[in-house]
């Protein structure tokens, strides 16, 4: 029977019915790697006691000014939430932390829907900027009021530095700088129209989606504007019949491609212009191999993609055969995805598409040079996926790949860019991991108990009555650090960037005039709360993976597209700086030349954005065609163990105790 056309609503869930979903997503993961990275060298940078910071609020800007939806600002602030709690993982969680990520949203959507009014008018860039980080401000500045009424001096200042630091300084005058370098090269790979530029509608033909034995996909003098190049595929026009196999060649191959899989504009980016009727489900396409991580490991990834029939210990272990099959030997399959080698990416992604047995096969040219091991896999995997019913669509000329028919598509080009950097490597860079605690207890620890230990704890140091308590908290928190033994290096670090705000805390009272007990009972307790909040991050959360982490905030009941994406940020983050590290010359850092260390790295804010905004792209094809759940099935979660229940009775025992005293005092 056949299959008729289909309109653009029926098609692919990547495309047709939630188009924002996934490009939002995106947005969100990629402002929380964007700020993240930026943070970094941020932290060269001296605070002024108290908690008046450097801070690149510049980078959100630039996306909630060149990115035109005024959703997307919801999107930039949770990402620039997020982006802040990975920085947090390295340096430690500070107190004003928690209620400063509910100014980071509220803040970068008010600039987003300031710059709508008028995206490139520099006066309203300037009061966008400087209302959205003074929201941001006064919101984490509020923190300090919970300490009590000596906190509202602290509270003044450091809202109205941080305003003029995020704002202003580090706000309106780079983003003003940066904004016009950035102009159409950011928006199209995120799948968004530049700001200015009218979008032409999709349209597809009239008809119901039926599944038959064939697929009908046609487009007449469609094509795809995509990473700055614009296509028109002239005439196109086939009918792909079930259990085919055809090449794809001409120049138009990759943008027919993304459409017939029905991937484009939303996962690549871009804009279709034309009458296009694509496959109505969607494929896997193995464009570029780097194009398809979207997990910490390679095991994990194949597992996650294969059918839930099978329980997770089955499932890890069907995926290790898949991948040392395709050539992956079997001590590379707990490797970090980023330090996969180019050869090992193709074996990642030869396994993927086996596992995720897709009604859609396609090859494309950049899966590069195969070996002897690999040529098998891939011949394997087209014959069993034809068997199926499969349709395979080949983009390279490989000679052991026999296709029934070849397509040409031709196209005329503007701009042409290819969708993924295809430079050739060979090793990947090594990328320092932080979820490496050495504690074998923490490690066995079911992650929901994990995260709801540590949000029991950060709430603890809130209801503390006074000084003496918090220096017990400090106490416990040295006993998580000295159990869970994260690196010592690292928890030196976090605690030497805080040292002027804690050492501000305590001292600004002391040499005062007319300082009285109360305001210096008040420093103590709020400097030991800051060195309690960061034993207590560092400690719990360098016990967990990425997959527990993702794993953990599910169980406790919060929404699986949010805890996947944070699986994700931390997933690209990863990827991005392994890539800057290869493309980009490592500037010489000296501290005695702050000046110079600084031109260096304002010289890669554009490489940095270019390399996130395509990594972020690829990643969505990647979890488009995939199908990486990315977390625990419900019917896997395994129940607490004593040792875990010992340890929520006694942090909700000392919560229940702190809240008694408070209220007594």
């Amino acid at each position: 029977m056949d299959r008729p056309s289909v309109t653009a609503a029926q098609m692919s869930p990547a495309l047709g019915q939630r188009p924002d979903d996934t490009r939002l997503t995106i947005v969100l993961v990629t402002t929380a790697v964007l700020f993240f990275l930026a943070l970094l060298p941020f932290e060269l940078i001296p605070e002024i006691p108290v908690d008046i910071d450097a801070k690149p609020f510049f980078v959100p800007f630039v996306l909630c000014a060149l990115l035109p939806s005024r959703r997307v600002g919801l999107s930039i602030g949770l990402g620039a939430a997020l982006g802040e709690g990975l920085r947090d993982l390295m340096e430690g969680y500070e107190l004003d932390d928690p209620i400063g990520f509910v100014g980071y949203i509220l803040g970068f959507w008010l600039a987003s829907a300031i710059f709508s009014l008028a995206p490139r008018n520099r006066l309203i860039l300037v009061v966008g900027s400087v209302l959205g980080a003074g929201i941001q401000a006064v919101i984490e500045a509020s923190s300090f009021l919970l300490f009590g009424s000596e906190g509202l001096p602290v509270a003044l200042w450091s809202a109205a530095g941080n305003t003029i630091s995020h704002g202003v300084i580090w706000g309106a005058i780079p983003l003003l700088i940066i904004l016009p370098r950035l102009d159409g090269r950011v928006a199209e790979p995120l799948g968004f129209e530049p700001r200015g530029r009218r979008a032409e509608p999709l349209r597809g033909g009239d008809g119901s989606a039926e599944r038959g034995t064939r697929i009908i996909a046609s487009a007449s003098d469609a094509g795809l504007a995509w990473a700055g190049a614009d296509q028109t595929l002239s005439g196109f026009t086939e009918t792909v019949h079930h259990g085919e196999c055809l090449r794809l060649e001409g120049e138009g191959a990759e943008a027919a491609a993304f459409l017939l899989a029905g991937l484009a504009p939303s996962a690549t980016g871009g804009r279709v212009v034309g009458d296009i009727n694509p496959a109505s489900w969607p494929g896997l396409i193995a464009v570029e191999p780097r194009a398809h991580v979207v997990a910490a490991t390679a095991l994990d990834q194949v597992a996650s993609v294969l059918s839930d029939d099978a329980s997770m210990p089955e499932r890890t272990a069907e995926a290790g055969d898949f991948l040392e099959r395709a050539g992956l030997a079997r001590d590379r399959h707990h490797a970090f995805s980023w330090e996969l080698t180019d050869g090992e990416l193709i074996s990642l992604a030869l396994a993927t598409a086996k596992a995720r047995r897709p009604d859609l096969l396609i090859v494309n040219t950049g899966m590069g040079e195969l070996n002897d091991q690999q040529s098998e896999a891939l011949t394997n995997l087209i014959s069993e996926q034809r068997k199926r019913g499969a349709v395979v669509l080949l983009g390279s000329n490989r000679p052991e790949l026999a296709p029934d028919r070849s397509i040409s598509v031709s196209a005329s080009t503007e701009r042409r860019q290819r969708f993924v950097d295809n430079k050739v490597r060979t090793e990947r860079a090594t990328i320092p991991v932080l979820q490496k605690g050495q504690s074998d207890w923490w490690r066995r620890r079911d992650p929901r108990v994990k995260w709801a230990v540590f949000l029991t704890l950060i709430v603890l140091i809130y209801l503390l009555p006074d000084w003496r308590f918090m220096a017990g908290a400090a106490a416990l928190g040295v006993i998580v650090v000295a159990t869970a033994r994260p690196p010592w290096g690292w928890l030196t670090v976090a605690l030497l960037v805080q040292l002027p705000n804690i050492l501000g805390l305590i001292a600004l009272p002391l040499i005062g005039e007319g300082t009285t007990s109360e305001e210096l009972a008040f420093g103590l307790r709020l400097g030991l709360g800051w060195v309690a909040a960061i034993l207590f991050g560092i400690g719990i959360l360098s016990s967990m993976t990425i997959r527990d982490m993702v794993d953990g905030i599910i169980g406790l009941g919060l929404p699986r597209r949010f805890a996947s994406s944070v699986g994700s940020a931390f997933v690209l983050t990863y990827l991005s700086a392994s890539d800057l590290t290869l493309r980009l010359k490592a500037p010489r850092l000296h501290w005695r030349r702050p000046g110079q260390t600084m031109a260096r790295i304002a010289a890669m804010i554009i490489p940095l954005f270019e390399t996130v905004a395509m990594r972020g792209s690829g990643m969505a094809v990647g979890l488009a065609t995939t199908g990486y759940d990315g977390a625990a099935r419900a019917s896997e979660v395994r129940s607490l163990r004593m040792p875990d229940w010992l340890l929520l009775l006694a942090v909700t025992t000392a919560l229940i105790g702190s809240a008694w005293l408070r209220f007594l005092s």
